[in-house]
């Protein structure tokens, strides 16, 4: 039970970033730049991380709990949000925006590429947070 709510805890900074994307896109305001989407995104889950920590100790140090916490959190980020946002904004999965440099990057690959890889990041996130004590 406690790995479902952790997976929900990391949903948090996809949820949050999707909805001020979308709030942002209706009301016709252009993308954000780099600086101002990380320095948006980073606070989120870094707080989702320590929320995570501080509820869910597993055992670890709690500096090493929090950076697992925060890998699994950019895999679920980086796995889900292009697909939800695709869908929100065209109801298409794999739709990639614009005029994002990160989506041109992705645009130069097929589909099925792009999803691979957000699937090997997402496995080694989980491998990260989950099973660490096999790696180190």
């Amino acid at each position: 039970m406690k790995h479902v709510f952790t997976f929900l805890l990391m949903l948090l900074p996809v949820v949050i970033e999707a909805c001020l994307d979308m709030r942002d896109h209706n009301a016709g305001l252009r993308d954000k730049k780099k600086t101002d989407i990380w320095l948006l995104r980073l606070p989120v889950m870094l707080a989702v991380c320590m929320l995570n920590v501080w509820l869910l100790p597993n055992g670890w140090l709690v500096w090493i709990h929090g950076l697992q916490s925060f890998v699994l959190a950019f895999g679920v980020f980086f796995l889900l949000f292009d697909p939800l946002m695709g869908y929100l904004l065209v109801r298409d999965v794999r739709y990639l925006g614009e005029t994002s440099e990160t989506d041109v990057f992705w645009k130069r690959l097929p589909w099925w590429q792009v999803f691979l890889i957000r699937l090997w990041v997402m496995a080694v996130a989980c491998s990260v947070y989950f099973n660490l004590d096999l790696i180190v």
